[in-house]
């Protein structure tokens, strides 16, 4: 206990935009206030400036001026929200690009969702890949749902891969197993119950806090690690 030191788990901070094309660009964009702590951006012109400046729509190199700033409206606890429009004249081929909590937070993932005539698309930009460059006319057609669906799959395997707390919960869980017909019903119940979590999440059906969640993530590997030496021991196993 005295010489603990920082837990190396995943960090990896979220955000959201949603820009909706016709007469001109609509633009939400949608923050975790958590993220913005210690940031210097805690007042609406500051987080205004900002996202103008970090979060752009670009036609031939130039970026499109807002037609009116960012304005805070209302957002679920825990989130802060922007509005804006940008002139859409002439907009054919465009980038969406993003810079935001960069290079502060390099982690960092910002889902772009684009909505126009013919439909939505969606796209992740990270800090290796940080722009978006499509027909506004063809943004449906140039990314399929094959291409989309392999961007998430790979982003799942990274999510997982490079979060240690979610590596030591698994082995911790395999040490409990007594073969294999328990290493598939634990490998099954992990992605079962994580992909069920991050979907209530994501559409808004639980509201959950970090600190608590992070807390509990850790709690959870302790009862696991503890139960895999008390079947060790030869005792009946409490939980699992």
């Amino acid at each position: 206990l005295l010489q603990a030191s920082a837990a190396l788990a995943h960090d990896r901070t979220l955000s959201f935009s949603t820009w909706t094309f016709g007469d001109q660009v609509e633009v939400e964009l949608t923050l975790n206030a958590l993220d913005l702590e210690g940031s210097g951006l805690g007042n609406d012109a500051a987080l205004a400036a900002y996202a103008a400046v970090n979060l752009t729509l670009r036609t031939a190199g130039q970026s499109r001026e807002p037609s009116f700033a960012p304005q805070r409206v209302a957002a679920p606890e825990g989130r802060i929200r922007l509005r804006w429009a940008l002139d859409a004249a002439g907009a054919g081929r465009v980038e969406i690009r993003s810079s935001l909590f960069q290079p502060a937070k390099p982690g960092h993932l910002h889902f772009v969702r684009v909505v126009t005539r013919d439909g939505a698309n969606e796209r992740v930009l990270t800090n290796s890949d940080p722009a978006w460059t499509f027909s506004v006319d063809q943004a449906k057609e140039e990314r399929s749902y094959a291409t989309l669906l392999g961007e998430y799959l790979a982003l799942g395997v990274e999510h997982i891969a490079t979060g240690l707390d979610h590596l030591v919960f698994l082995l911790a869980l395999l040490l409990v197993g007594r073969g294999l017909r328990d290493l598939v019903a634990v490998v099954t119940a992990f992605t079962v119950g994580h992909s069920i979590s991050l979907a209530a999440s994501v559409f808004g059906l639980v509201q959950h806090q970090v600190q608590a969640v992070e807390a509990l993530i850790g709690l959870s590997i302790v009862i696991v690690a503890v139960e895999s030496e008390w079947a060790r021991c030869g005792r009946d196993r409490l939980l699992l």
